[in-house]
C-alpha cells in the first residue's frame, strides 16, 4: 500500500502539472476535469502493473493521454478553450498552430504535442513506448509536414 502512497503524493504534488497538461489536450475545461479523474483513478488502480517505480512519471503520463484520447473518440467534435489573454493576434495565431499540430497524423502529433509541452525526446520515447531515434525522426518529418502545410498561411485566413 505504501507504493499507492508514492503515487498519490506524486499526483498531489503535481496536480496543477498534470491538469494542465490534460487541459491542454482536451480543449475543454469540461472534457479535461473529466479526463484527469478518470486517469487518477486508473493509474491508482493499476498502480501494482507498474514494474519499475522510476517510470512512473512517464506511466502516468502515457494514461493521461490515453484517457485523453479515448475521451475524445467518444466526443467526436470539441471547442477550443476560451484565453481571453494577452493580443488577440498572439491567441489567434497559437490557435492556428494548435490546430495545425492536431491536424497531424498520429504517428507524429503525440510527438510534436509532447515536444510542445516541454518534454525531451528521451521522456517522450519512454511515454510513447519507442525507440529515440524513431521519436526524433517522426519529429522532424513532422516540422517538414507543419511548415509544407503552413505555407501561404497567415493568422487572419
Amino acid at each position: 500500500m505504501e507504493k499507492v502512497n508514492i503515487l498519490t503524493q506524486y499526483i498531489e504534488e503535481h496536480q496543477e502539472e498534470l491538469y494542465a497538461f490534460v487541459l491542454h489536450y482536451m480543449k475543454n475545461s469540461d472534457l479535461a476535469y473529466d479526463a484527469y479523474q478518470e486517469a487518477v483513478i486508473k493509474a491508482i488502480t493499476h498502480f501494482s502493473s507498474l514494474r519499475h517505480q522510476r517510470y512512473m512519471k512517464t506511466w502516468l503520463y502515457r494514461i493521461m493521454i490515453n484517457e485523453c484520447k479515448n475521451r475524445l473518440k467518444a466526443y467526436q467534435t470539441y471547442e477550443l478553450i476560451d484565453e481571453n489573454m494577452g493580443d488577440p493576434r498572439d491567441e489567434m495565431l497559437k490557435q492556428k498552430v494548435l490546430s495545425a499540430i492536431d491536424d497531424l497524423e498520429e504517428p507524429y502529433h503525440d510527438i510534436v504535442y509532447l515536444k510542445y509541452c516541454g518534454w525531451n525526446f528521451r521522456e517522450i520515447s519512454k511515454i510513447l513506448k519507442m525507440r529515440q531515434g524513431t521519436c526524433k525522426s517522426r519529429y522532424y518529418k513532422a516540422l517538414s509536414i507543419l511548415k509544407e502545410n503552413w505555407k501561404g498561411e497567415s493568422i487572419d485566413g
